[in-house]
């Protein structure tokens, strides 16, 4: 019998990382599932992947930074299996997207880790508690972070703690108002895990665990070390069990070694919009080549052991050019490599982290678009470069494209 034997579950942010590994673990434990992201490519093999395990599962494709498509889930159990048991409150939008400071960061990437992690959740919950009343209890997990706790020096991001931190304080005041429904709730405070979410550090990250610095176990965390304890924080065996967080980071400790060791390094910032032709759309493949409208606005922090130790807001007085390689695929997913010359500063060369996409656009014959680039090395003023870069482009019917980049780079 398993854990989860006639139970139904939510899962939000169940297309990669943990919410794909919890889809699959609590399908083997007998749940009967709603899986929901915010793309239907991406959630897709995870359905399948639970399908052919031979779970019982329906999806809902929902935006949840978008208020009025939140309670979308619940409806979705309720309408396919008449009731809810189970919410794992896992979507959310990491660092790589929401990092900096309180100065580097903006109002609009602010907004957007208190809409994900904190205001979805409570959407979502504001659903799901009816349900679960009316089916006479039930758990609901909530997806913290340590960082919820823990400051980074090298690697600040002040509106993901503060977000992740609001989901602590929520959990536990859910909980005190809903023990008498028999409704838990609790968070789990994953360490260093290794997803999409964690792609620009993680390799780092596991060679110093691999040489015993920062993890006492030896290793980064895997999807499935959270999925296991979402599971039993989900099952009756955690009957008694309201209130409380469990931190999942292999032992680390609660002062982070990271600040004696870091050094001094830099976090810059670019903001840029680029206008160029050649796109990964039909009839445009191989190459495309872009130049950014401004010179290059930069936010350029020093850290160190002591914390900030200055800052520099330049232009360069040059504009950027970006030149790259596309592959195009037939779903509309595409991959590139390629350089961007930041002026006289220095080049960076990237790569596509999973796929682009594209997808028709409001308007005639327009297309929009996204993708994500790491940064694979670095020259010039950007020798030692690691970090990641956000592409949102759209692309007109006379074949320009508009592409506005945000991207973080951090030196040693």
């Amino acid at each position: 019998m398993g854990a989860l034997d006639g139970k139904v579950a939510v899962i939000t942010g169940a297309a990669t990382g943990i919410g794909r590994a919890s889809a699959l673990l609590f399908a083997q434990a007998g749940a009967r599932l709603v899986l929901t992201d915010v793309r239907d490519d991406a959630l897709a093999p995870t359905v399948e992947a639970v399908r052919a395990a031979k779970g019982e599962v329906t999806s809902v494709i929902a935006d949840l930074a978008r208020a009025e498509q939140c309670p979308m889930v619940v409806d979705q159990a309720l309408a396919t299996w008449g009731r809810l048991d189970v919410l794992f409150n896992n979507a959310g939008v990491g660092t790589m997207v929401v990092g900096g400071t309180v100065e580097s960061i903006d109002l609009e990437h602010w907004d957007l880790a208190q809409d994900v992690n904190v205001r979805a959740m409570y959407l979502v919950s504001r659903a799901a508690v009816p349900a679960m009343r009316a089916a006479g209890g039930g758990s609901i997990v909530n997806t913290s972070s340590v960082s919820a706790f823990r400051g980074s020096v090298g690697r600040p991001s002040h509106a993901y703690a503060a977000s992740k931190g609001a989901v602590l304080a929520l959990t536990h005041a859910m909980a005190a108002s809903y023990g008498r429904d028999r409704i838990r709730v609790n968070a789990i405070c994953p360490g260093t895990i290794r997803t999409r979410l964690t792609a620009d550090f993680i390799a780092r990250a596991e060679r110093e665990a691999a040489e015993g610095r920062g993890i006492p176990l030896g290793r980064v965390g895997e999807p499935e070390d959270i999925a296991r304890c979402a599971l039993f924080l989900a099952s009756d065996d955690a009957s008694w069990i309201s209130g409380t967080e469990i931190v999942v980071d292999g032992g680390a400790p609660s002062c982070h070694a990271e600040a004696a060791r870091v050094g001094v390094m830099r976090e810059i910032v670019f903001a840029l919009e680029f206008r160029g032709v050649g796109v990964p759309v039909p009839g445009a493949e191989g190459k495309r080549r872009a130049r950014s409208t401004a010179t290059s606005q930069t936010l350029s922090t020093v850290l160190g052991a002591d914390g900030i130790r200055g800052r520099v807001d330049a232009t360069s007085g040059e504009t950027a050019v970006l030149e790259a390689s596309v592959q195009r695929f037939g779903d509309g997913t595409f991959v590139e490599t390629g350089t961007i010359a930041y002026g006289g500063a220095g080049t960076i060369d990237f790569e596509t982290i999973g796929r682009g996409w594209v997808a028709p656009a409001p308007g005639p014959g327009t297309m929009a678009g996204g993708v994500l680039w790491k940064i694979i090395r670095g020259a010039g003023g950007f020798a030692g470069a690691q970090g990641l870069i956000t592409s949102n482009f759209t692309v007109s019917a006379a074949g320009e494209v508009v592409d506005d980049q945000f991207a973080r780079i951090y030196l040693p």
